[in-house]
């Protein structure tokens, strides 16, 4: 793997795995050198202005291709922390989000 690639992948990685592009533009990653992991296979461009790994979080990668953003309470439980559970709530264990009138499926 070549040495920007690499550095691509530690920069997604360390930032949870799905970025905006400006950010790899800010830690000197060229344009080519993302247009090239993608060609390749190695990260994936889930909407235009976002590169996420190809086996980043689903729930992260759902969240940036249709252009949401992730709850508390679902990033909370990404994370493993306990969420209380009332009885009758809406049991958001992935992921809903709204976003000009669009629902994601559960």
């Amino acid at each position: 793997m070549p040495h920007a690639t690499a550095h691509l992948i530690a920069v997604l990685t360390e930032r949870g795995g799905v970025v905006r592009s400006r950010v790899l533009v800010e830690n000197r990653i060229s344009p080519g050198t993302v247009r090239s992991a993608v060609v390749s296979g190695e990260v994936i461009r889930p909407r235009k202005g976002w590169v996420a790994l190809r086996d980043a979080d689903g729930a992260l990668v759902t969240a940036a291709r249709h252009g949401v953003i992730l709850t508390c309470r679902t990033q909370a439980k990404r994370l493993g922390l306990w969420v209380h559970e009332a009885a009758g709530a809406s049991q958001d264990t992935t992921m809903r989000a709204v976003a000009q009138g669009l629902h994601l499926p559960r």
